[in-house]
């Protein structure tokens, strides 16, 4: 199963704490990213988020942290850096550490020094030669592609073969997504 995320997406970082929780994340998930605001200027968009509050009581009957986010973060770097280390192999350690630093933690993974300083907190290698590769660059569009032609409308959306199977809703909770996936075998 192929599950199409962004790191700024709060739904993502729950169907990944979730799933964490519930001892899914091994085995045949694979994570593909999706930038879901390339609008995003750069430097990001300085503001507080709205529904925390709503966010932290989804995401307490698995104990999800989320800190006091002020700032919607271009992504764009994230997105590759992870591309890059998943070609290593790195794939868990890099959403790990993106994802926690970001959502619980608050720092800018936008900010090129803030998600090296992230990469090298979580013990992973220093990724900042994925931020001008051309290849990861093409790969980011073709995923792009990919997740447009078959339907990807919103993030997390988990996707068998070429059909999305189940995109998130606001109102899930752990025990909707741990139904879903033993459903699918997983």
């Amino acid at each position: 199963m192929e599950v199409f995320f962004d790191f700024a997406c709060p739904y993502c970082y729950l169907a990944w704490s979730f799933l964490g929780r519930l001892g899914m994340l091994e085995g045949d998930l694979k994570w593909s990213p999706w930038m879901i605001r390339p609008d995003v200027p750069q430097g990001g968009l300085r503001r507080r988020w709205p529904l925390l509050d709503e966010l932290r009581r989804l995401g307490s009957d698995a104990e999800v942290p989320f800190a006091e986010l002020e700032i919607i973060p271009n992504t764009r770097r994230a997105l590759l850096a992870y591309l890059w280390a998943d070609q290593r192999g790195l794939s868990r350690e890099a959403l790990k550490a993106t994802f926690l630093g970001f959502f619980a933690q608050g720092r800018d993974i936008g900010d090129p020094r803030e998600l090296c300083a992230l990469y090298a907190e979580g013990g992973l290698p220093d990724p900042s030669q994925a931020f001008e590769d051309v290849a990861l660059m093409e790969r980011l569009g073709q995923l792009d592609v990919r997740a447009e032609a078959i339907g990807v409308e919103v993030v997390p959306s988990f996707v068998e073969g070429d059909r999305v199977v189940l995109s998130w809703r606001t109102s899930f909770v752990m025990k909707d997504l741990a139904e879903f996936m033993r459903g699918r075998g997983i």
